[in-house]
This record gives C-alpha cells, sequence and structure tokens, in this order.
C-alpha cells in the first residue's frame, strides 16, 4: 500500500506582548546614615532609604556587620526613610549596610557599608550594685565630681536628699526653702534652682 501524505496546515506563532509592565527591584540604597564610632553595649541610631522604579511601598533591613541581620521594617512610602537602633556588645570594626524589599517582594542589593568602630564601654555596672531608699519620690540627681556625695531633689516639693557614696545611705534631708527644685552642679557646688513663677 502506497503510504498516505496529507498536507499539515502550521498556525502562526502566538507572541504577546506586555506593554508597560515591569518588574523591577528597588534601587539600592546608599549606605546607611548613623555614627562611625561608639561604645560597646550602647544602643546608635541608624538611618537607611531608597526609591523603587514603580513607586511600591518599601520595608528595610539592616546588616549589623556582626553576622546578625534586623527584623524587616514596616512598609513605607518609596523616599521615606527609616531608623533602626543597633548595639554590639563586643569591641570592633562593623560594616553596617541596608537593604529594601518592595511590596512585590523585590529586593534591592545590599547598600555600600558604613564602617563603625565600637571601642571598649563606658565602665559603669551592668546591675544594681545597690538600691537606697531616700523617703519621698525623686526626679533629679546629681552627683559632686569626686562622687562622695549625691544630691536628690524630691519630685514637685522642696526636700533634698545628700546620700553617701561610701555608706550607700541617706546622710542628710533638707528644706531647700523653695518650691519645686532643679539641681545642677559646677566645681565643688551643687546649685538649687526655683521653679516656682514669681508673684
Amino acid at each position: 500500500m502506497m503510504p498516505v501524505i496529507r498536507p499539515v496546515r502550521f498556525l502562526p506563532a502566538l507572541v504577546i506582548l506586555l506593554a508597560g509592565c515591569s518588574f523591577l527591584p528597588p534601587a539600592t540604597p546608599e549606605a546607611p546614615d548613623g555614627p562611625t564610632s561608639g561604645r560597646a553595649a550602647v544602643s546608635y541610631p541608624f538611618t537607611g532609604v531608597t526609591t523603587d522604579p514603580n513607586n511600591y511601598d518599601l520595608a528595610y533591613r539592616f546588616n549589623w556587620g556582626d553576622g546578625r541581620l534586623s527584623d524587616w521594617s514596616p512598609f513605607l512610602p518609596p523616599g521615606e526613610p527609616v531608623t533602626m537602633w543597633q548595639s554590639w556588645p563586643e569591641p570592633g570594626r562593623y560594616q553596617v549596610r541596608v537593604q529594601a524589599r518592595n511590596a512585590l517582594g523585590l529586593t534591592s542589593c545590599w547598600s555600600p557599608a558604613l564602617d563603625v568602630a565600637i571601642g571598649a564601654g563606658g565602665g559603669w555596672p551592668d546591675t544594681v550594685i545597690a538600691t537606697i531608699p531616700l523617703g519621698f519620690s525623686a526626679d533629679r540627681v546629681r552627683a559632686l565630681p569626686g562622687g562622695e556625695f549625691v544630691y536628690a531633689s524630691e519630685y514637685g516639693r522642696r526636700r533634698i536628699a545628700v546620700v553617701s557614696v561610701a555608706d550607700d545611705a541617706v546622710t542628710a534631708v533638707f528644706d531647700g526653702g523653695i518650691g519645686p527644685v532643679g539641681l545642677c552642679n559646677v566645681g565643688d557646688y551643687v546649685f538649687i534652682a526655683d521653679y516656682t513663677p514669681a508673684q
């Protein structure tokens, strides 16, 4: 039997072009704005911002340069900066970067780094070493430069307590003789300010 050859009609290729649609990630942010030096265990603010080619809202996260990433921020309008706070437990140099993500889930490249030099902590204790009852609620505290005595003023009243640092105890309570007081220390003296308006 002779083979039968049937002509086949090919349909033209179907090409669909989507005009005006682009799915581009946010622009790469500049290096974060923030301090370039600080001390361990102290929190510092860092700010990042960028734009989106399609004007989508943006969320941000930071790479703190020690293996940790921040959580994503809430979404903000493009061009509106976000600020996050960060502290490092150890001295060192840290490269802080920021990244943006738009509402479609597309992420930018990481920004250039802000180099942050963190030195040793300030030497203050990180635990309570004494609790000293004053007999009233204090709103202002001042210490003389030598640190021998601390002066605490009563909230909204006249009394001032003098605390001995060596003994962790109140050594005197006296009446400032005026209305609500403020304290400031200059040199070897503590000055009492009267906040009562003149009559």
